[in-house]
């Protein structure tokens, strides 16, 4: 019998060892795909080319997803600017989210200028952002910041 099989071993570990606990998970996404990741896999090449043409229409119409999002985001942030604190958590909410979504987009569709801009974004609305008239008034357009 080994060290590693003496009962002992659960309850009083040897001078200079530890207890150790090995945690197994189950690989859900193997679950999901039905066991697949074993075996092998066929994706027929028109599904690949329908998914590629789908990307590509995608890509072709994200500059006007972005000016309609970025028209939306300044609207959120109008608004935000007109509220007391305690108002502009939705506003928050709403504009971070919209910011996450774009860090990963900006980055599939080839603009990291965008990736860049929304990073910074999410990061300033997170949920540790103070929700204050000067946090307001950072995004808001002049014309529609609260006054200090």
């Amino acid at each position: 019998m080994s060290d590693s099989d003496n009962p002992d071993w659960d309850e009083h570990p040897p001078e200079g060892h530890k207890r150790v606990r090995f945690y197994r998970f189950r690989n859900r996404l193997r679950d999901k795909a039905g066991g697949a990741a074993n075996q092998s896999v066929i994706i027929l090449p028109e599904v690949i080319a329908r998914a590629e043409a789908t990307f590509q229409r995608a890509g072709k119409d994200y500059p006007k997803y972005v000016q309609g999002t970025v028209e939306h985001l300044v609207k959120l942030c109008a608004d935000a600017a007109g509220l007391s604190p305690d108002q502009r958590d939705g506003h928050f909410r709403q504009i971070n989210q919209a910011a996450h979504e774009f860090k990963g987009q900006g980055g599939t569709f080839g603009y990291p200028l965008i990736t860049t801009f929304a990073d910074s974004l999410y990061k300033f609305t997170g949920v540790d952002a103070p929700h204050t008239d000067a946090t307001s008034n950072s995004c808001a357009p002049t014309s529609t910041r609260s006054k200090p």
